[in-house]
Order: structure tokens, then C-alpha cells, then sequence
């Protein structure tokens, strides 16, 4: 049985990589391997391989990160790793269709369980917000009615992290994983 893919979504500023790679270490066991990827690496990874340039620069990132994850979950080496996304998505279309991508990338590894984590501070959010140019925010869609994207599914848990150390938030991520984990683990024994 293929092990999670984790989903972390927050705004900047929130310490998405630290509580990410404190939670690969409290999910990492001997037969089990744990890996963080962030959007910024996968970006890096996904231009130096479409480096055509035939894209606007949106659809060069939604298509460097869909090869890349297809790549990833075609690997039968990483059936059984836990991989942790990081990443920054709004509600607005382009980034829904980035955000998908990775559902896609479950769905597509036998029904991997995708586990959405949405990271809540409000004083992240209020200092992002504030700090865009006015002509940014509206054009970006990061005007004040801009929301994190929200997959809507059961495995989805939100987390405030408002005066929570990074491995505090990842122990209350691990609870949620480890229900879902152990649920697929026992419908599969079902079957």
C-alpha cells in the first residue's frame, strides 16, 4: 500500500519547511521514508528542465510541477515513501490548477492518500497582504478577499500555528496522517 502525500499549504511567512521537515522526522521509521519538497525547489527543478520558454511564465510552473510529480509517482522506488509538499496557493484559478496538480499526482500513484494541510496564522496573512503593492495585490488576486486554496475533501485539516513551535504543529499534522494512514491500511485489508 502506497503511503501519503501531504499537502501543506499557508501563506509566507508561516515556517512552512520547519514544521514540514520536523514532521518527516517524527513520520520517518526504518522502512519508511519521509521526503520534503517545496514549491521554490520544485520550480527550480521543473525550469531547468522546460527551459523552452513556450509558456507564460503560469503555465511553465503548472507544467514543470505536473512532470515532475508525474515523474516522482511513475518511480515504483517511492511506493512506499511519505512525500511533504510545501507550498503558497490561493483560491484564484491559475493557482487551484497548480494545487490540483498534486491531488492529480496522488490519485495517479495507486490512490495514494492525499492528506491537505492548510496552515492558519493571521498575522502571517495580515503581514503578506500588507506588504503587496497595491497594483500587485488586486492584478495577483491577493486583494483582501483572497483565500488559501481549499481542496474540500475529509482528509483536509486546518492547523492554526499562532504561538505553536514548528514540532508542536507537526505532532498535531502527525495525529491527522496517522488516522488516514492506518483507515487506508484497513480498507485495504478489507478488500
Amino acid at each position: 500500500m502506497p503511503h501519503a502525500m501531504i499537502y501543506i499549504n499557508s501563506w509566507p511567512g508561516v515556517d512552512k519547511d520547519g514544521i514540514a521537515n520536523a514532521l518527516a522526522d517524527m513520520l520517518r521509521t526504518r522502512s519508511k521514508e519521509t521526503f520534503v519538497w517545496s514549491s521554490t525547489r520544485i520550480d527550480g527543478y521543473a525550469q531547468a528542465a522546460l527551459a523552452d520558454g513556450a509558456d507564460t511564465p503560469q503555465e511553465q510552473r503548472l507544467r514543470g510541477r505536473e512532470e515532475f510529480l508525474h515523474g516522482l509517482v511513475e518511480d515504483h522506488r517511492t511506493r512506499h515513501h511519505i512525500y511533504i509538499f510545501t507550498d503558497f496557493e490561493t483560491s484564484n484559478p491559475q493557482d487551484a490548477m497548480v494545487a490540483e496538480a498534486y491531488r492529480s499526482a496522488a490519485i495517479t500513484r495507486d490512490d495514494r492518500a492525499f492528506i491537505p494541510v492548510i496552515l492558519r496564522s493571521d498575522s502571517a496573512e495580515h503581514d503578506y497582504r500588507q506588504s503587496l503593492p497595491r497594483e500587485t495585490a488586486s492584478t495577483a488576486g491577493m486583494g483582501q478577499s483572497a483565500q488559501l486554496y481549499r481542496f474540500g475533501t475529509p482528509e483536509e485539516i486546518e492547523v492554526n500555528v499562532s504561538q505553536r513551535s514548528p514540532e508542536e504543529v507537526a505532532e498535531a499534522i502527525k495525529a491527522h496522517v496517522r488516522r488516514w494512514i492506518t483507515q487506508d491500511e484497513e480498507d485495504d485489508a478489507e478488500e
